[in-house]
């Protein structure tokens, strides 16, 4: 199962709706995972991020959001699959119906529903489907509608709605804050702490076995049902029952109930109990439960600490998973890039206890957060991963470094770099460059050393982007102006103010964003904004350059638009049904030429139509070496394809960061070329056993492999 169920080399593209390419896709976070549900072999979730169907014998995942659906949000409350085949999904405004093809929307406007916040979903042995709601029962069979509240039933006229379940015999049950309300088909009954031996009326889960016996969970316990007769538990085996958020009684006939510290199995009056703290280091709520063909538990649970809020526990290991298709830690995205190991590294951060950062590559997902790294805060401001492949965390009130060759939090305390809220990281050779409100400040051969006013020619206080070209030179912009680092020499432009972010072009030109638009080129400035250029707004925060050496840029509060410059022609795309909102802060332009945007959310985009088919990947490959055989014991072969005429290097290091070895490929033709190396450095003495980086370098950036030699 494990071979089954894990992440193949790069995630494929949702699938959508029909056949058409879409141009746009909108991805949120999904940590409040609500519902998880089975169907068609297949595993269904929901979560605020709207439905992920992810089949895992191929990895196909496929969103359902409000933008592929008729479904007026992407908050989705719980699933359920029918007998007849279908899916049925609610939240709050409405219910969904979907037979393989198509969705079909019911509302309060346009069918009986009585109400149009759907809690919980239940299909009975007929095909009926029985909606719990805020405001009373309602029943769907046959194209006919049936609802039940306080008129007709004895649900009271206001009431918290927290579970509905059928019984054997088809008996609907339905758990309140005014107790639990049975409907046999013909009459009602409620059962409350005035007419039963219940202890209060608070009831929050229900769940029923074959055998007919009732688990109803209680604010301070559980409460069985057999027979009409209701059996009190305020503790098993000495260990007290908190407040019963949930119960599942699965297929074995054992009933699993949970409050927010433990996982309860009861299996024959035996009952065991897992605490909370074997599925995660930190708090979090269970939601809902599913058993599998392999007798595999899937649950879900609630947790903005962590997007991997999908978990499988076959009752000795656990394995947890996204519970959309890209696993946003919350929903203000800070940094897009293509790493030097190839991966796509995506990092967002907002305020509370949310954020973090994941990378998308041939070994799947992987996500990073404080529940699993040294991270000082939750908050990421930037993010960035040196040749070396250590991966630079900025957050608010200190630095992470983490890679191969451990961890390590740099503060301004104990290391002299300036304060916390890191803007931007930038790696320059085996180091960084990192700017903040406090200035610039360089790390190199692990000494951190502070850029003063005298070197730069200008304060940088205030620096918020610090970006290298593909000449070698940096390029920094505060809040005083513009300086770039080339020949062990700073420039300066104090007439390019506030610079939020740099593209640049295969000609040496320079783009920087700073509300306005400016380029440098050949030693001159040009600038660009609402009165000269199709910007409506001076509001220009990010840039990219693609594929095709056109400009995009993007704008921030309040417009939140993308144009694209050509050199010639501006085009504004907010003309074509944008979804953007919110600040945009970052954009990366893939080899697919797809626009990656960071804002509220992340929105991928490309004008010729994003691949939607299992044999057109989201995340490409990027171009960059493989090395053969791997491990090796005398030589490797190293593969590339070069794409473009001039520089190109190939070196190798060690984990300390030394430079072993060196091949010229700048004189190379294009096309895919072949290196071997020997296993020796450059003096000819053989290397050590051990593990090495071979790193490609051209004028498109570096990409870095790990090669291990043995004896």
């Amino acid at each position: 199962m494990k071979r089954l169920l894990c992440f193949v080399a790069l995630l494929f593209l949702l699938g959508m709706l029909n056949a058409q390419q879409e141009n746009w896709r909108v991805i949120r976070p999904g940590y409040s995972a609500k519902d998880v549900c089975l169907h068609d072999a297949e595993i269904w979730v929901a979560s605020a991020a709207g439905i992920m169907r992810w089949n895992p014998s191929t990895n196909q995942k496929t969103q359902y959001d409000e933008y592929n659906t008729p479904y007026p949000s992407s908050a989705i409350n719980c699933l359920c699959s029918s007998p007849d085949g279908s899916l049925w999904a609610g939240g709050g405004f409405g219910i969904m119906r979907f037979d393989g093809t198509n969705w079909q929307l019911f509302n309060a406007a346009n069918s009986g529903l009585l109400n149009d916040g759907v809690i919980k979903i239940v299909a009975d042995h007929q095909g009926g489907i029985w909606c719990g709601t805020r405001f009373g029962l309602s029943y769907y069979r046959q194209r006919v509608w049936t609802s039940f509240a306080s008129t007709n039933s004895t649900l009271p006229d206001y009431y918290e709605f927290f579970d509905l379940a059928l019984d054997p015999v088809q008996g609907v049950w339905v758990a309140t804050t005014g107790g639990v309300h049975h409907y046999n088909g013909n009459t009602w009954t409620a059962y409350t702490a005035q007419n039963s031996t219940l202890p209060n009326s608070q009831v929050k889960s229900i769940s029923f076995q074959e055998n007919g016996e009732g688990w109803f969970g209680l604010s301070n316990g559980v409460a069985k049902y057999t027979g009409g007769n209701w059996q009190i538990h305020s503790s098993w085996d000495g260990v007290a029952i908190g407040d019963v958020i949930g119960s599942y009684a699965d297929p074995l006939q054992r009933v699993w109930l949970w409050d927010k510290d433990t996982l309860w199995l009861c299996d024959e009056d035996s009952p065991l109990h897992y605490s909370a703290q074997l599925f995660g280091n930190h708090y979090m709520n269970f939601t809902r439960m599913v058993m599998d063909e392999e007798q595999a538990m899937w649950l879900t649970f609630y947790d903005t600490q962590d997007p991997a809020s999908l978990l499988r526990f076959d009752g000795t290991d656990i394995e947890r998973y996204p519970v959309s298709e890209l696993p946003l830690a919350s929903r203000n995205i800070q940094e897009i890039f293509r790493g030097f190991d190839e991966k796509i590294w995506i990092a967002a951060s907002e305020e509370k206890e949310n954020g973090g950062y994941f990378s998308l590559g041939n070994d799947g997902i992987q996500n990073f957060g404080k529940f699993n790294t040294a991270m000082p805060c939750w908050h990421v401001w930037a993010l960035a991963e040196d040749r070396m492949l250590n991966i630079w965390v900025g957050t608010c009130i200190g630095l992470l470094k983490t890679g191969p060759s451990g961890s390590q939090v740099f503060n301004s305390i104990d290391h002299g770099i300036g304060g916390g809220y890191m803007e931007t990281i930038c790696p320059v050779g085996d180091g960084v460059w990192i700017g903040n409100d406090q200035g610039v400040s360089r790390y190199a051969d692990g000494v951190w050393t502070p850029i003063t006013t005298a070197e730069a020619g200008l304060s940088l206080a205030y620096t918020k982007v610090i970006k290298a070209d593909g000449l070698g030179r940096i390029w920094i912009g505060s809040s005083a102006g513009v300086c770039c680092y080339a020949n062990s020499q700073f420039t300066s432009y104090p007439q390019i103010t506030n610079a939020k972010d740099f593209a640049f072009g295969e000609n040496g030109e320079v783009w920087v964003a700073r509300g306005e638009l400016s380029r440098w080129q050949d030693g001159t400035w040009t600038h660009f904004n609402a009165s000269n250029s199709a910007l409506l707004e001076n509001h220009v925060s990010c840039l990219a350059i693609d594929q095709n050496q056109v400009l995009w840029v993007g704008l921030g509060y309040p417009s939140a638009s993308l144009y694209s410059y050509d050199g010639v022609n501006w085009t504004n795309f907010g003309s074509q049904n944008m979804p953007l909102a919110g600040s945009l802060k970052t954009i990366f332009v893939d080899e697919n030429n797809t626009k990656w945007i960071g804002g509220r959310y992340l929105y991928l985009y490309n004008e010729g139509g994003l691949p939607v088919s299992n044999a057109e990947q989201l995340v490409p490959q990027a171009m960059g070496c493989v090395n053969y055989p791997n491990p090796f014991r005398e030589s490797t072969t190293i593969r590339f394809e070069k794409k473009s005429d001039g520089f190109l290097q190939v070196n190798i290091y060690n984990l300390k960061g030394q430079k072993l070895r060196t091949f010229e490929g700048t004189d190379l033709p294009r096309g895919e070329r072949e290196i071997v190396w020997d296993g020796k450095d450059e003096h000819g003495q053989n290397c050590a056993t051990g593990l090495y980086l071979i790193q490609m370098q051209d004028r498109a950036g570096s990409r870095t492999r790990k090669a291990l030699k043995l004896k």
